[in-house]
């Protein structure tokens, strides 16, 4: 399996064995297009982007992987009370 797709997968373990302030189910995806019914719950998926390949020397390379995070909920009202905690996933999961 390639790197990129090794690293995605990992993130994903990571995420689903976290214990986070909400509940997450994460999953991977190329394109996370869901309908917006499909969204009333949260949705957390992992995107892999690109990956950069540098030589190191004649026989090592450096490999730098670029992977998304997405997390998505419909809101029902917009206000602070339900945003808030959205909020502070996020910051969860950039912290991990």
């Amino acid at each position: 399996m390639s790197i990129v797709l090794n690293i995605a997968d990992s993130v994903v373990a990571e995420l689903n064995a976290a214990s986070l302030s909400l509940p997450v189910f994460a999953q991977r995806l190329y394109v996370p297009n869901f309908d917006l019914q499909d969204t009333k719950e949260l949705q957390v998926t992992v995107v892999p982007r690109e990956l950069h390949v540098r030589g190191l020397d004649r026989h090592r390379n450096t490999y730098e992987a670029e992977i998304d995070i997405a997390v998505q909920k419909k809101f029902s009202t917009g206000d602070a009370a339900e945003i808030d905690p959205l909020i502070s996933l996020v910051e969860e999961i950039a912290d991990m």
